[in-house]
């Protein structure tokens, strides 16, 4: 009797213990499973990313580049969501074929056909007091008498004429935009104002914050900028691409403003 008591008990604290250890295994299984899941969740991006997406990207970095293109991937193809900034290199010394990189630890790289043109031609435009025209008849400022290298310029000493200046693009149409200006070389009465007969007037500064533009097809892309170095008008001059990261190559058009892949002035 006193046998079959203690088996009894024995077996009740067993199936007990058996239950105790059966919950905690099945909570700790859950929440084994189930916490980190939610963690990566909330880390993890929901959309993956396009062809369609890399191709567009690729169309804008081409763009900030003067180029315009047409990259060859298939847009309907899925690639893993990049938590950094997808950043564009060219191959072989030339945009041909630009290779794409997710630079996340995990990130990835693509290399795709870019299968550009020609830089996409610029507008002649008039920029403030100052005429990009060619060929025509206009209206230009002339020395009114002989100037001597070092001279400051004033008003007496120069005057609005008519002519061609075919293959001048460097000329001015306004008295105003030439006083207070120093020669940096000997000018004989009649020769034509230039702007590289005079010394260095910066109309951007190394640091300076600009805006870079580029045009193709009827768009204009427009980007954050720095000035790599001193620079007057119509100069091209190199500036540092903010977004990119990327130098390029820009002409100068106005205090604030640089055109990628434009004619030099």
């Amino acid at each position: 009797m006193i046998t079959a008591i203690i088996f009894s008990s024995l077996a009740v604290k067993m199936r007990a213990l058996i239950n105790s250890l059966s919950f905690c295994f099945g909570f700790s299984l859950c929440f084994g499973l189930l916490s980190p899941i939610s963690a990566g969740a909330a880390k993890m991006p929901t959309e993956m990313l396009t062809g369609a997406d890399l191709r567009a990207g690729l169309i804008g970095y081409l763009a900030e580049q003067g180029y315009e293109g047409n990259p060859a991937i298939n847009q309907s193809r899925l690639f893993r969501p990049c938590a950094a900034p997808l950043s564009y290199q060219p191959m072989f010394g030339n945009l041909q074929t630009v290779e794409v990189t997710c630079p996340d630890p995990d990130g990835w790289k693509l290399a795709i056909r870019t299968k550009i043109g020609a830089p996409a031609p610029k507008k002649v435009k008039k920029i403030a007091d100052l005429t990009v025209k060619a060929d025509h008849t206009v209206v230009y400022v002339e020395a009114a008498q002989s100037l001597k290298r070092g001279h400051v310029i004033t008003a007496s000493d120069i005057k609005i004429t008519k002519g061609s200046v075919k293959g001048i693009s460097d000329y001015y149409n306004s008295v105003d935009a030439l006083v207070g200006r120093k020669l940096k070389r000997r000018l004989g009465i009649g020769k034509m104002l230039r702007a590289s007969y005079l010394e260095a007037n910066w109309l951007i500064s190394e640091g300076q914050p600009v805006t870079l533009t580029s045009e193709f097809g009827g768009v204009q892309v427009v980007s954050e900028g720095k000035a790599l170095e001193n620079a007057q008008w119509g100069e091209v001059a190199r500036f540092l691409n903010v977004r990119s990261g990327r130098e390029v190559f820009a002409t100068v058009i106005s205090e604030k403003k640089v055109v990628i892949g434009a004619n030099k002035f």
